[in-house]
């Protein structure tokens, strides 16, 4: 069986947006044979690289290949240890879209990581920079809301938010 092939089989056992990085592979083949291993997945679509050295499993196809951005800012949290919460400005609209009426203009949230955007296929993600603080407080606050009064919003909110 090929390293790819052997990644392949490792990442096919994670969960829909399931996120694996290289140094998890290492115990199957040298640091530049899985990071190619892993490349070679990502153009066949079978995981989608998010932002050093992260990779997430796509979905299942039934909805879309695309991973959900919960599962990326997942991801990001558990490698990065960053802090994500929905951008307040996009919660009174019922969901997280920006609102301009842009289609190009993805998802937002703040992060206590760098301002950027994230592409996953055709998904764009805004991340903007928040202090922690106002993160906790926004994340604390979205809580307390009955869920009824932003329909779509409250869901996509991160259970593993602090």
């Amino acid at each position: 069986m090929s390293l790819a092939q052997q990644v392949e089989a490792y990442v096919a056992v994670f969960p829909d947006g399931g996120a694996v990085t290289a140094n998890e592979l290492l115990h199957l083949g040298e640091r530049g044979a899985v990071e190619a291993a892993l490349a070679e997945l990502t153009e066949q679509e079978k995981t989608y690289h998010i932002e050093d050295g992260i990779y997430i499993r796509p979905g299942d196809g039934y909805t879309s290949r695309f991973p959900r951005p919960e599962h990326i800012l997942a991801a990001l949290a558990k490698y990065q240890g960053e802090l994500f919460s929905p951008s307040a400005g996009s919660i009174g609209q019922g969901s997280n879209k920006s609102g301009s009426g842009d289609s190009m203009t993805g998802d937002r949230y703040l992060t206590s990581g760098q301002s950027r955007w994230l592409r996953v296929g055709l998904q764009r993600i805004e991340l903007i920079h928040a202090e922690e603080a106002e993160i906790r407080a926004l994340h604390t606050a979205l809580r307390r809301v009955p869920t009824r009064r932003f329909s779509g919003s409250i869901s996509v909110l991160p259970t593993w938010q602090p």
